[in-house]
C-alpha cells in the first residue's frame, strides 16, 4: 500500500508558546509511487520553506509547477536514496 501512497504528518508550529514555523517536525511515510526514496531522516538547512515539499508531492501526481506558496524550488534528495541532507 505505501509504494503508491504517500502520507504526511506534521504541524505548522513546532512550539506553541514561540508561535514558531522553523525547524518543523514533518514524516512523510510511502514512495509516492517511486517518487520518493525511503526509510532516512532528512535535515534541511534552517529556513528551508516548507512548500518544496509540497511542491515535490505534487510532482509525484504529475502536476507541475513553476512556484507555489514560498518555495522556487523542490526540496533537494527526495528520490535519492544516498542524500542524507546536512549533518550536523
Amino acid at each position: 500500500l505505501l509504494d503508491n501512497s504517500m502520507v504526511m504528518f506534521g504541524a505548522g508550529i513546532k512550539d506553541g508558546n514561540a508561535h514558531s514555523p522553523q525547524n518543523l517536525p514533518i514524516i512523510l511515510a510511502g514512495k509516492g509511487g517511486g517518487a520518493f526514496a525511503t526509510g532516512r531522516h532528512i535535515r534541511y538547512e534552517k529556513n528551508t520553506a516548507l512548500c518544496g515539499l509540497y511542491r515535490g508531492m505534487l510532482r509525484a501526481y504529475n502536476i507541475p509547477l513553476s512556484v507555489f506558496g514560498d518555495s522556487q524550488m523542490e526540496l533537494p534528495g527526495l528520490s535519492d536514496p544516498a542524500y542524507q541532507g546536512i549533518t550536523a
